[in-house]
């Protein structure tokens, strides 16, 4: 060890140099030098200083980790090594000499002691004045060494590449794969499920005798020509024109079946009066036109035409001898009016009020007035919708009355009631595939009726471009754009896998009412409503956005009139789908900005015990809808508006609305956690439903 702690400073040399520096011989004589005897001389020297080097190495270590044991020695034993530690812990022991020596001449009565109560008296305080005494005493602590934790040495990137990494996030091979399970076995709402979706509609348009004497009486091209080839061809190319616009088909319907006519009627005239201040005209003409309309299809809504009656080309009635039957006389003087002295802004909007309210009054009694179901268009609404995109006006073939006659004409079944298909189509509503015959014959109306064009085909397909320009941004929604951008990625995956127990059990409880396989409308709503997500500060969910978050999250089911049930109704994906639009729709505020607003409003820190089953974003949004703390955190712009751009990533909302759930279902429920709560919810479930879901 000397030796070696010689080398280190650098006192020893070599024991080559040594070998050599023996050699050395005075000047004045000359030198004799063994060869062998040198070379095996140098070679021992070598092991020797490869010997000294390993003994080097050694000692090195052993140093380090004796320092290493040395430092932990002084951490556990202070007072052993540490003067203001030693006289701390001498301190502390003679006080605890002194106590000790004080409970026994209590004990022994010398002085006066503390009342004699239970945990009082003199023997059992001088009992714990020992053991405090005990406890004090410098016992010597052994170092306790830390297990080295090895370090993995890197991975050199490998020849021409990078090195090798975790393999990219595939949809298809994550949890959401569940989602093939569909018509279209696949995550995604693809073209080929959607192709089979427009054929079916399209035969079931096709087959209508009225439509196809329609297309055959009107279209000039096939009026002029004999056989049913040319209807064929025309007929195809209509196919071709809706085909082609199917995607925008889908969508508005899907907005315009289930927004509210007033919500329709009110955003027209807001962009009406829009246009005509961009454009330079009459504000107040284009809001009476407007008004006009909806006080026109306001009006209470009449039985289907009479079976005495035909139908025009773009489905008016007419009597007998070919005269059309004239609207009513308070619509037609209301719109010459409007067309003479317009009234004013307010004027039209006081007129659409009213007409609000009578349209209210007007659904009260008769098969019209039932309530509205899912993804059917009723009368209101599609006159609406007509008066919405520029379809409605004042020639003939355009009118409210004509588009009222249209309407019943499309829903006039040729086989009422005798197949399953006409027994699940609603008499008093228009079914996706009508939606797009009422659109072909309100092209004949808008177009050939008026001179404009003359083919069946070029009128469809100018509608189409018509619609593509005027429909809102709210009714050309692709479902496909949230699920590849925001829902399918590897963090929603977490969160789903983390909640997908409450989701199930929440699933399950809500459609458990009916007995019923799939969860309807009707069990979304109450899922919102009792959970009070429709309140004004979670975001202010309209009912509906809460109906077109339920439609946008179904998969395509091909047929919608054979599998009614499963096609206006939601699966368990479909759910959880539907849960995180409504994540990024409510857009809770980030967990830090909850923490810091209940800090300082509700005194609830961030480490402060919450009762069992609450949860932390459940706190604050409780407190919000009671009043409690005042006014909330600002809402971010991305959660204002269904359609609002994003700021954060979905998972971030996805994880606090499931706080919020487990905090509300939890009370609700019951259950110290959320597992707790979950089975709590299952078991409900099951007893309402007796373990039978029907189809």
């Amino acid at each position: 060890m000397y030796l070696l702690a010689k080398r280190r400073e650098g006192n020893k040399p070599h024991n080559v140099t040594q070998v050599i520096s023996a050699l050395e011989a005075p000047l004045d004589r000359p030198m004799e030098v063994d060869l062998d005897q040198l070379l095996s001389s140098i070679g021992d020297a070598l092991a020797a200083d490869e010997q000294d080097v390993r003994a080097t190495r050694f000692d090195e270590t052993f140093r380090i980790r004796t320092e290493r044991y040395l430092a932990q020695l002084c951490r556990m034993n202070p007072a052993a090594f540490e003067e203001v530690s030693a006289a701390q812990a001498e301190a502390d022991y003679r006080s605890s000499v002194e106590r000790a020596k004080l409970r026994l001449r209590q004990l022994h009565g010398e002085v006066a002691g503390e009342p004699l109560t239970s945990a009082g008296k003199p023997r059992s305080q001088y009992d714990k004045a020992v053991v405090m005494l005990q406890a004090h005493r410098p016992f010597f602590l052994p170092p306790v060494m830390q297990r080295e934790v090895p370090e993995r040495a890197p991975v050199p990137p490998m020849i021409g590449g990078r090195g090798s990494s975790r393999p990219p996030w595939d949809v298809y091979a994550s949890i959401f794969r569940e989602r093939k399970r569909g018509d279209a076995r696949d995550v995604y709402d693809n073209d080929a499920v959607l192709a089979a979706q427009f054929h079916l509609d399209w035969s079931r348009t096709v087959t209508k005798m009225l439509f196809m004497k329609l297309v055959a009486r009107e279209d000039l091209g096939v009026r002029g020509k004999s056989g049913r080839q040319a209807l064929e061809q025309e007929l195809t190319e209509v196919r071709s024109a809706l085909a082609e616009h199917f995607g925008l088909i889908r969508s508005a319907f899907s907005y315009y079946s289930i927004a509210t006519p007033e919500e329709v009627y009110t955003t027209a005239l807001s962009a009406a009066v829009a246009a005509a201040a961009n454009t330079g005209g009459s504000i107040e003409a284009a809001a009476a036109e407007i008004a006009a309309n909806f006080t026109a299809a306001a009006a209470k809504r009449g039985p289907p035409p009479p079976s005495g009656t035909t139908t025009s080309t773009f489905g008016a009635a007419t009597t007998g001898v070919g005269r059309t039957v004239s609207p009513a006389t308070s619509n037609r003087d209301a719109a010459a009016a409007a067309a003479e002295t317009p009234p004013s802004l307010a004027e039209s909007e006081h007129a659409m009020t009213l007409a609000a309210a009578t349209a209210a009054a007007n659904t009260g009694g008769g098969a019209t007035g039932e309530g509205h179901h899912m993804l059917e268009m009723d009368e209101q609404r599609w006159l609406a919708f007509c008066t919405s995109v520029g379809i409605t006006g004042r020639a003939a073939g355009v009118r409210v009355s004509d588009m009222r006659a249209l309407f019943w004409t499309v829903n006039r079944e040729e086989e009422k009631n005798m197949t399953t298909e006409s027994v699940a189509n609603n008499d008093y509503a228009f079914m996706r595939f009508e939606f797009s015959e009422a659109l072909v014959r309100a092209a004949f109306g808008r177009y050939i009726t008026a001179g404009t064009v003359r083919d069946a085909s070029d009128a469809t397909r100018r509608l189409m471009q018509d619609l593509k320009m005027s429909l809102p941004p709210i009714a050309r929604v692709d479902p496909n754009n949230f699920r590849r951008n925001r829902l399918y990625t590897a963090e929603m995956e977490v969160a789903v896998v983390h909640n997908l127990e409450l989701l199930t059990a929440s699933f399950k409880l809500y459609k458990a009412r009916d007995r019923a396989k799939y969860l309807s409308v009707d069990h979304w709503m109450s899922f919102l409503e009792t959970n009070n997500l429709m309140a004004h500060h979670m975001g202010g969910i309209t009912p509906t956005e809460a109906r077109l978050m339920f439609a946008w999250s179904q998969m395509v089911v091909v047929d919608e009139l054979k599998l009614r049930r499963r096609a206006v109704s939601l699966q368990l994906w479909d759910f959880v789908e539907a849960v995180a639009r409504l994540a990024d729709r409510v857009a809770l505020p980030t967990t830090e900005e909850m923490d810091k607003w209940m800090l300082y409003n509700l005194n609830i820190g961030r480490h402060t015990p919450l009762p069992p089953g609450h949860t932390r974003v459940w706190t604050y949004c409780n407190a919000l809808a009671i009043g409690r703390g005042g006014p909330g955190l600002e809402r971010r712009a991305s959660g204002r508006e269904i359609l609002s751009a994003p700021t954060r990533p979905l998972a971030i909302k996805f994880r606090a609305l499931m706080e919020y759930l487990a905090g509300s279902l939890a009370v609700a429920w019951g259950g110290n956690n959320t597992h707790e709560t979950a089975q709590s919810m299952l078991r409900t479930a099951n007893m309402l439903c007796g373990g039978v879901e029907l189809a």
